[in-house]
């Protein structure tokens, strides 16, 4: 999913009901190996082919070339230690999210649930330069653990046009996001007259991963049309929680 044109701002998050979260303990230890296997994972994976593990976290830690990735792989090592770890760095297709399950840094479960309220979008077509905004509004029925929010846009020469925001122990209640694109043409971007497709997903785990305590909890598509080449607008994209 191409994400390089996105501007992505966390700003208000919109709850009523249980102040409920999962295994809260461990939610500030996991953003930093997500960051940490986003970015370093498959670094991580060739130091530990070389026999990176054998003088422990900090040898294998410390052959990482950025020295805050080395910290934070230091700090998720340690905490799980270098065999738990070095193990989680064998399995097939890497994904970040899963790997910090696995090793039980980020907390995981297989009963999230969610249910849509509302999914709107306005306008439903305008001209090429139009600015779109979209909102959903769900209620969490059963929490989520470790998840994801994922929005895509395809269409024409659009295709994977998106991005995701991590979710860390979402409580049972009514949430609201809140989001807005322009469809300005760039070099990267080939926005064009047109049927298009927006979708929102709410994920345990990575949107689309394959593995363990992955899976979509929620799931809605909408569309739009760009009827003309008029307008002028400068793409950007927030995102409200």
């Amino acid at each position: 999913m191409k994400v390089a044109v996105f501007v992505v701002a966390l700003l208000a998050l919109s709850v009523a009901g249980k102040k409920h979260h999962v295994v809260p303990d461990k939610l500030n230890m996991c953003p930093i190996c997500i960051s940490l296997m986003t970015d370093a994972q498959n670094e991580l994976i060739q130091i530990a082919a070389n026999g990176g593990v054998v003088g422990g976290c900090s040898a294998l830690c410390g052959m990482l070339k950025n020295s805050l990735e080395a910290d934070a792989c230091g700090l998720v090592c340690d905490y799980v230690g270098i065999t738990a770890f070095s193990d989680a760095l064998n399995y097939i297709d890497p994904d970040p999210v899963f790997t910090c399950m696995l090793i039980d840094v980020c907390a995981k479960t297989n009963d999230a649930s969610a249910e849509l309220h509302e999914m709107k979008l306005d306008p439903v077509t305008g001209p090429v330069g139009t600015h779109f905004d979209l909102t959903v509004e769900w209620n969490t029925t059963s929490p989520l653990a470790t998840g994801m929010l994922e929005v895509a846009i395809n269409g024409g020469q659009i295709s994977g046009l998106g991005s995701s925001q991590m979710v860390y122990g979402q409580a049972e209640g009514l949430y609201k996001a809140k989001f807005s694109f322009d469809t300005k043409p760039t070099n990267d971007n080939a926005w064009a007259d047109g049927t298009y497709a927006v979708t929102f997903a709410l994920c345990e785990g990575s949107c689309g991963s394959t593995h363990a305590y992955s899976y979509t909890v929620l799931e809605n598509t909408l569309g739009f049309i760009l009827n003309s080449t008029q307008g002028a607008d400068v793409f950007d994209y927030h995102l409200y929680l």
